[in-house]
């Protein structure tokens, strides 16, 4: 667990009609720039592409980034990375990062466009499967976990029964994230197949598939946490899978899961199935969910206290420039 850091000053902003959020999850492999990503020189490297085809998103959570810890910023978005660990052979594997989108703004019918800064932003936990961020700006009062479920392939009974309790504990822990003073969103590869089964939280539009054992423990957690994943509750057009497996098959086990009172709220939950980052063919799609949500005519935001930079967080040259001109 790293110690909490805020990034810039805080400050009051004035009223909005409602706000809009586009979020949005990837598993991108790798935003790691190799050679062929400039074997044509009109391409851009993954991480400008990844940026390029999503103007109108707000937030990004990427699993397997596979790039160093840290933050950037990428034209327009700030990008924060938990860093990835290393394998057997030195090769770079999985990773966690969160873009935010700086010019898009989420305001509707307010006195100016209000729009994400840095300085909204406080680092909660960091760990190269999952990230936990909270969101403090004007009418999103936010926490954010960014994840990459665990993968469950049958073997034998024992070991399936040991794979499964150590699956069950994995989302346990992730549940355990969830702020009782916030909304909170997360933005996920789930590694688990639902939509068979009913419930509030879960329904069978979209790409259904049979609840396998792990999606039955997801669709526990949704149910026990008041989440829900409106990609199965949510009419859609079009295939909606988000997966195709090395032999071809498709699945459905990428989501953005939301706070169950957000559902009448949900405009949109789709696929963008356009988004292409020169992979070596087609692996993840990423998924996304619009939500508009009314604010109170006279509400006001409110405003955040003054706060004392990390010192350790100021020693870095791009965090210091950062913080200048959050």
């Amino acid at each position: 667990m790293q110690p909490q850091q805020r990034f810039g000053p805080q400050r009051k902003e004035e009223k909005a009609k409602k706000f809009s959020l586009n979020l949005a999850s990837f598993n991108a492999q790798s935003l790691l720039d190799t050679e062929s990503s400039y074997n044509d020189g009109d391409r851009l490297p993954r991480a400008n592409l990844l940026r390029s085809q999503m103007v109108d998103v707000h937030m990004v959570g990427v699993q397997e980034a596979r790039t160093p810890p840290g933050t950037r910023q990428v034209a327009g978005w700030f990008v924060f990375s938990s860093g990835c660990s290393k394998s057997s052979r030195n090769a770079s594997i999985g990773g966690i990062e969160l873009w935010v989108n700086l010019e898009c703004p989420f305001s509707v019918g307010g006195d100016r466009e209000l729009k994400l800064q840095a300085a909204h932003f406080t680092i909660v936990h960091s760990a190269d499967r999952i990230m936990v961020i909270n969101i403090d700006a004007p009418f999103l009062i936010l926490r954010v976990i960014i994840a990459h479920g665990p993968s469950f392939e049958k073997r034998s009974k024992l070991a399936d029964e040991a794979r499964l309790k150590q699956i069950r504990q994995w989302w346990d822990d992730l549940a355990a994230f969830k702020s009782a003073g916030r909304d909170n969103v997360v933005l996920i590869d789930a590694n688990a197949r639902i939509g068979s089964v009913h419930s509030h939280c879960v329904g069978g539009e979209g790409f259904a598939e049979v609840e396998n054992e792990v999606g039955g423990i997801v669709h526990s957690v949704l149910s026990n946490n008041d989440f829900a994943a409106p990609a199965t509750l949510v009419k859609q057009s079009g295939s909606q899978h988000t997966w195709v497996s090395p032999s071809g098959v498709k699945h459905r086990i990428d989501y953005v899961f939301v706070p169950t009172e957000w559902l009448s709220s949900v405009v949109e939950a789709s696929t963008l199935s356009d988004i292409e980052l020169l992979a070596n063919g087609v692996d993840h799609i990423t998924v996304s969910v619009k939500v508009e949500v009314d604010v109170a005519k006279n509400e006001t935001a409110r405003t955040w206290p003054a706060f004392r930079p990390d010192p350790r967080f100021l020693r870095d040259h791009g965090s210091r420039q950062t913080f200048l001109q959050a």
